[in-house]
């Protein structure tokens, strides 16, 4: 396949560049806001880099208007986050937590039963994913 990013419009180059890897993991991240709201968002630029130290990474673009994502936020005040793999039953809770919810709003608590917390940091499991991890933010890398 040949194709000039210049030529597509991000939409585009999303589904383009989504379709390399197949199947392909989605990271549902949950962190925890200032005030205890739990933040749910899907990504699918996500994967893990190494054993040693053990490294998964996940990109948060911007906003369309610009503003960090809830999720980043949460995560550079905290410095903590879990990414829950949703299957099948907690497939369309996953994808309704996607949407632009203000960061007082938790996506998760309407959408899934309540989990209890992972049991070394804040943020909460989505209730009951096949695999969650419990991490620490290590570094961020911008885009130029």
């Amino acid at each position: 396949m040949e194709y000039a990013t210049s030529d597509l419009n991000q939409r585009e180059r999303y589904k383009v560049l989504t379709s390399f890897v197949l199947p392909r993991p989605i990271a549902w991240v949950t962190t925890v806001g200032p005030t205890g709201v739990v933040n749910a968002a899907p990504f699918s630029f996500f994967n893990a880099f190494c054993e040693s130290p053990p490294l998964c990474m996940f990109a948060a673009n911007n906003r369309p208007d610009g503003r960090p994502k809830d999720t980043l936020v949460n995560i550079q005040r905290t410095g903590e986050f879990v990414v829950n793999i949703a299957d099948e039953p907690l497939a369309q809770a996953m994808h309704e937590s996607s949407g632009d919810f203000p960061p007082d709003i938790g996506e998760p608590a309407p959408r899934t039963p309540p989990a209890p917390p992972p049991s070394g940091s804040d943020p909460m499991a989505v209730a009951p994913p096949p695999a969650v991890d419990e991490l620490s933010y290590f570094d961020r890398l911008e885009k130029q």
